[in-house]
């Protein structure tokens, strides 16, 4: 990540970031289309005022591209006990880690054509200068469920890269809508490509018929990649509500044992 310390660049980041939590904010929460309709809840005690909404990510800047790493809380549901009437939450779908990728706003980064965000690829030093990306018309989206944010964890441990002789890729494949859709709706696919020093973002998308729309490569370094490894790792436990279960009868369980009403 890099410090932008110019007015100008805060001022626009600020502006940016307010368009976008202006067009992607419901009354729920956050909802991402382009995802599958995750939404962000709070996690809060039920029945409590809801707490303003917060928006936060890790953004990595290259020249030709830009990926941000943000974490979605689980979609909650409110449900009551039909035996003593208690009201309680549930978790009625699971958080994500959601990878979203643009390329560079200026003209001459293209690095090939093509439909969807077309053909962007990074592999050069962290940007030092104010650039600009197109978040609003050529970003793409992938959004890590639980099993394949723990594989990216696990694969991604310094210590297994440290002893391997090659790259190591993982591939993560997505299809838009569901099983069943393959020739309705175009589908995803995200390659992480993991070495010692550096890992590699691909993130693709094909048309119904399987022909490539588009794709965005970045290249992540070694210490961008830790920070996106202690997301992930604080997120798992978080992206199923397991967390705030636990906390919850925790609390419970020492009002029973002080005897508190």
């Amino acid at each position: 990540m890099l410090a932008r310390g110019t007015a100008a660049f805060v001022a626009a980041r600020a502006a940016r970031c307010a368009a976008r939590a202006a067009s992607a904010s419901a009354a729920a929460g956050r909802q991402y289309v382009d995802t599958g309709g995750y939404q962000g809840t709070g996690l809060g005690g039920f029945g409590a005022a809801r707490d303003p909404l917060t928006f936060a990510q890790a953004t990595f800047y290259r020249a030709a591209a830009a990926m941000s790493v943000e974490l979605i809380p689980p979609s909650l549901e409110a449900r009551q006990n039909a035996e003593t009437g208690e009201k309680y939450l549930k978790v009625a779908r699971e958080g994500v880690v959601l990878l979203t990728m643009a390329p560079s706003a200026e003209g001459d980064v293209s690095s090939g054509s093509g439909g969807g965000f077309g053909g962007y690829q990074s592999q050069g030093p962290s940007v030092t200068g104010t650039r600009r990306y197109d978040w609003a018309t050529r970003k793409g989206y992938f959004a890590l469920d639980l099993l394949e944010a723990g594989t990216l964890l696990a694969r991604s441990d310094p210590a297994l890269l440290a002893i391997r002789d090659s790259a190591q890729p993982l591939n993560f494949y997505h299809q838009t809508g569901g099983a069943g859709k393959e020739l309705e709706l175009p589908s995803k696919s995200l390659k992480v490509t993991l070495s010692n020093d550096s890992v590699h973002f691909s993130l693709a998308t094909r048309e119904p018929g399987g022909e490539r729309a588009g794709s965005i490569t970045i290249t992540i370094n070694d210490g961008e990649m830790a920070v996106i490894r202690e997301l992930v790792r604080y997120a798992i436990p978080r992206m199923t509500g397991m967390h705030a279960a636990y906390e919850a009868k925790m609390a419970s369980s020492i009002r029973n044992a002080r005897g508190d009403p």
